[in-house]
């Protein structure tokens, strides 16, 4: 469940396009649904069963997703069939001034820069 989410944009070939691509904060649909991508600074809720057992492997999640928690998150609920549900309505992100010249989300789009 949650109150924010991003649509998982895919080619023809069933590809998951780069993020850059997805629709952002998308509300034409509440889910259930597999590519409804779920962001977590806006709340989202999970059971410890709606994760794959690899979900606490710290080694993989450090090497693999460590600037990227949502896309850790997502994966490992996929990997278990999970599908997204949002919360109806338009969830805004109210800032802290001062809080996002260095988050988590600019230091991921700059490693997929360098890997597009």
């Amino acid at each position: 469940m949650a109150s924010r989410v991003h649509k998982v944009s895919i080619d023809h070939t069933g590809k998951i396009l780069p993020y850059k691509n997805w629709r952002k904060n998308y509300s034409l649909s509440d889910g259930p649904a597999g590519d409804l991508f779920p962001t977590s600074g806006a709340g989202t809720l999970y059971k410890a069963e709606f994760f794959h057992n690899d979900v606490t492997d710290e080694k993989t999640y450090s090497e693999l997703a460590f600037h990227t928690d949502d896309l850790w998150w997502f994966i490992q609920s996929k990997r278990v069939g999970v599908k997204t549900k949002r919360v109806p309505g338009i969830s805004n992100l109210n800032y802290i001034e001062g809080t996002q010249e260095d988050g988590l989300w600019k230091v991921a789009t700059k490693i997929e820069m360098t890997q597009t």
